[in-house]
């Protein structure tokens, strides 16, 4: 099941896992306005993790940007979250920082559209 969720702390405990994001800036962004939820996402056996999403709009059309997911299982749930976005024609944006999730993705028909590169002083 997956489903719209309120934020929460158990939330926030589960996505302070994932790395490269603040949880607080994920907490800001999702106060401030409609254009960011969190699902929530379970299985038979029980709750599984959350997704915190943003919509995007790109010239005639949306973006359905994937900002952060952590969770039990998180992987099985990728192909429901994408199948609702081919089922609206919507593109789909994420961020990874883990070579499984490219391959996971890959599989699914991601392709890489961009690199980025940091340097910290």
């Amino acid at each position: 099941m997956i489903r719209l969720a309120s934020w929460s702390e158990e939330a926030e405990r589960m996505l302070d896992r994932v790395p490269g994001i603040t949880v607080a800036e994920l907490k800001r962004e999702y106060e401030q306005g409609p254009h960011v939820q969190l699902w929530e996402f379970s299985d038979e056996h029980g709750r599984a993790g959350f997704m915190v999403t943003r919509l995007e709009r790109k010239g005639c059309g949306h973006e359905w940007v994937w900002l952060a997911g952590a969770g039990r299982d998180f992987k099985k749930f990728i192909p429901a979250f994408a199948q609702q976005a081919l089922d609206r024609g919507i593109a789909i944006r994420t961020y990874i920082q883990r070579a499984g999730l490219r391959r996971m993705y890959e599989r699914l028909g991601f392709r890489v559209s961009e690199y980025v590169m940091r340097r910290s002083y």
